[in-house]
């Protein structure tokens, strides 16, 4: 599909910054509450990729472009993300979930801290932000 969203990015002053997990931006933490009482239960184990080209604007680069950290948490799931930057100035990004492996499903009430903070973190790097800059200020460089 091709989208188009006018005022995607924030602005200030020149720059421009851009969450590139599209269908996550603005999305709510899974898990909101500081402690649980109940045992949790996911019905199933699911995956999810999103490979997602965001075309810059004209005129801007990258600015320092960076991945965050992945999230690792055997044997249950994985979460990871990748970013480049082609030579047509294409922000290629790509992140993937995995959760329920080994059908680990069910948790007692107890491992709700730990499982809130993988959600959490990954809640974080799915709000991600690049920074974009007009071309004449810009240092284009993935790490």
């Amino acid at each position: 599909y091709r989208i188009k969203i006018q005022a995607y990015a924030q602005r200030t002053g020149k720059r421009l910054f851009v969450v590139p997990a599209f269908f996550e931006a603005g999305a709510r933490s899974r898990f909101t509450q500081e402690t649980r009482e109940q045992n949790i239960y996911f019905d199933y184990p699911w995956s999810e990729t999103d490979v997602i080209n965001l075309q810059l604007p004209e005129g801007y680069h990258l600015d320092h472009g960076d991945a965050p950290a992945p999230v690792a948490f055997p044997p249950i799931g994985s979460y990871k993300v990748t970013i480049a930057l082609t030579k047509t100035n294409t922000i290629l990004y790509q992140r993937e979930l995995m959760f329920g492996s080994d059908k680990v499903l069910l948790f007692d009430a107890k491992e709700y801290p730990r499982l809130k903070q993988v959600f959490d973190k990954m809640h974080a790097a799915d709000g991600h932000m690049l920074t974009l800059k007009p071309a004449t200020e810009a240092s284009a460089q993935i790490q």
